[in-house]
């Protein structure tokens, strides 16, 4: 991706026709032409890879059990609530190799997130190979871009997969420091910012460490476009477009 390109990015697909990281909130994203739908990653009981943000199911389906203690056929069998307004919607948990189908068949491309799960953490890498793999069956290495909080990951990452795109995921509460910044320039790897965290001067300072800018999650189309203004790379969104 060059510096000067402007990317929609889809926050778990889109909000509004389905719920969160299923395929009907994919498909909706696709809908609107973003050119990339983010998703977020857990790892199965059976370690299966599966599309899920939260490491519970209470939010999305009334559930007191964790997605990790759970094989991906029970977690395949659960039916999903979401209300919007005044509308519910409803859907079924999606793995990676359902989304990445979907990313290649509409020609998007992936934005996928790491989650803290068995084999994929800062102290654990055993099951990212596993999940590299899967994503290079589905020709999407070239394409795909991965995301997380996780920095031991990353550098496993990019010590192992030298030309994969990477971004360091920073919330609203976490430090964007020295030491952040640096370790992101040093291995090339882009930041994916919240919002909040946004500058000129750290966009000017990326870009001269020719890493690119990515934020999350702009739903107002005036701060969309004074981003887009200050040069940032991609602008991850629920609903604009």
């Amino acid at each position: 991706m060059k510096q000067n390109d402007k990317y929609y990015v889809g926050h778990r697909g889109s909000r509004g026709v389905g719920v969160e990281n299923t395929i009907e909130a994919f498909l909706e994203g696709i809908r609107r032409s973003y050119q990339a739908l983010e998703c977020d990653v857990r790892v199965s009981k059976d370690l299966q890879f599966i599309i899920f943000h939260d490491p519970d199911l209470k939010r999305l389906a009334l559930r007191d059990e964790i997605v990790e203690n759970m094989t991906l056929e029970e977690l395949k069998s659960i039916v999903l609530t979401q209300k919007i307004g005044e509308r519910v919607l409803s859907g079924k948990i999606p793995t990676l190799q359902e989304y990445l189908e979907l990313c290649k068949k509409y020609q998007v491309t992936p934005l996928i997130e790491l989650k803290w799960s068995t084999g994929i953490n800062n102290n654990d890498c055993t099951n990212v190979d596993k999940l590299i793999k899967l994503i290079e069956e589905h020709d999407a290495l070239d394409q795909a871009i991965i995301l997380t909080s996780m920095t031991n990951v990353l550098q496993y990452l990019r010590n192992y997969y030298p030309n994969l795109q990477l971004q360091l995921l920073l919330g609203a509460s976490q430090p964007l420091n020295n030491t952040n910044l640096e370790f992101a320039f040093y291995n090339n790897i882009s930041l994916d910012l919240h919002y909040s965290l946004v500058t000129q001067e750290i966009i000017n300072l990326a870009h001269q460490n020719n890493v690119l800018v990515n934020c999350w999650s702009v739903n107002d189309e005036g701060l969309a476009q004074k981003f887009a203004k200050m040069g940032i790379d991609m602008i991850t969104t629920d609903d604009l477009r």
